[in-house]
């Protein structure tokens, strides 16, 4: 078998701006939200191997075993394709790890996109597209080539957006125990429903046509005023220093703010390179800081 290495980097997401919308009679949520890349990515590195599929990382607390999405992805696409064969995959990790902003989704995207050359194989977006959402919500938008994308049903159902200009982004990866034995997502769900039922907190649908408006213009400013997610509440009730590291944001002249899809992390959008490190600097107690951007045009 001739030897084969592939590296590709694994480019992930914030979400701008989260909304549930409703619940199916399965238990899953309806969404409406507005996926965004961003500059922040993990490598991965794939090589073929006779059988098996392994994974290792640069990073010892991540998962290698069959609950990793890497390997969902590559087990899907090898029996979908009935390879007989397998692949190791390393994973050099940047993205935080369980952070809401996708990494585990771009690293099992990035594997999709990545074997069908690695197997010479003809393989149509759509059917890279199928696996992606039997894998995750977030994988479809990371399979696709969109930059920036409204996303609805569970995620899943996706439409093209012009991008706005590229924008410099903070990440702040707080230092936190985050739902300690809970699986994370499941959890806010049900505490949402629960705080929706009791009165606590009241549905809100995004004006979508006035946010995506919004992102064309690349007025951050006026999305202040149109995008929230719906997970703060949850998030904020248990964590409030979360709520803390938005404040700071703004104090620090972000132009937008928001938790990060399930949280914990929390990111800031500036007009400059150099307010989004000072504002690192402010916030540097808080944990993990990264310094990024969103794709898109040139950074105004």
């Amino acid at each position: 078998m001739p030897s084969q290495q592939i590296s590709v980097s694994a480019y992930t997401k914030i979400n701008l701006g989260l909304e549930i919308v409703g619940k199916r009679a399965n238990g899953y949520h309806d969404i409406l939200t507005v996926f965004q890349k961003i500059s922040l990515h993990d490598q991965i590195i794939i090589n073929r191997q006779r059988s098996d599929i392994t994974i290792s990382s640069s990073d010892l607390s991540l998962p290698c075993d069959h609950s990793n999405l890497c390997y969902k992805a590559a087990k899907k696409f090898l029996e979908r394709f009935a390879i007989n064969g397998g692949v190791n995959i390393h994973i050099e990790k940047h993205i935080p790890i369980a952070g809401g902003v996708g990494g585990g989704s771009a690293d099992a995207a990035a594997v999709l996109k990545i074997l069908p050359q690695m197997f010479k194989l003809e393989a149509e977006q759509s059917f890279i597209l199928e696996l992606a959402v039997s894998i995750g919500a977030d994988v479809s938008f990371l399979a696709t080539e969109y930059i920036t994308a409204i996303g609805e049903g569970i995620g899943d159902r996706l439409r093209e957006i012009s991008s706005p200009k590229s924008k410099p982004l903070l990440i702040i990866s707080p230092s936190i125990d985050y739902f300690p034995g809970q699986s994370k997502t499941p959890f806010l769900y049900r505490t949402y429903d629960g705080m929706l039922k009791d009165g606590k907190i009241a549905t809100a649908r995004m004006d979508i046509a006035s946010v995506q408006m919004a992102l064309e213009r690349s007025d951050f400013s006026a999305l202040k005023e149109l995008a929230t997610n719906a997970f703060e509440p949850v998030a904020f009730s248990h964590y409030p220093v979360l709520n803390e590291i938005k404040q700071r944001l703004y104090s620090c002249g972000a132009e937008f703010s928001l938790l990060a899809g399930a949280g914990p992390c929390v990111f800031g959008l500036f007009r400059s390179e150099e307010e989004a490190k000072r504002a690192g600097e402010d916030l540097s107690g808080f944990g993990r800081i990264i310094l990024a951007k969103t794709l898109g045009g040139n950074v105004s």
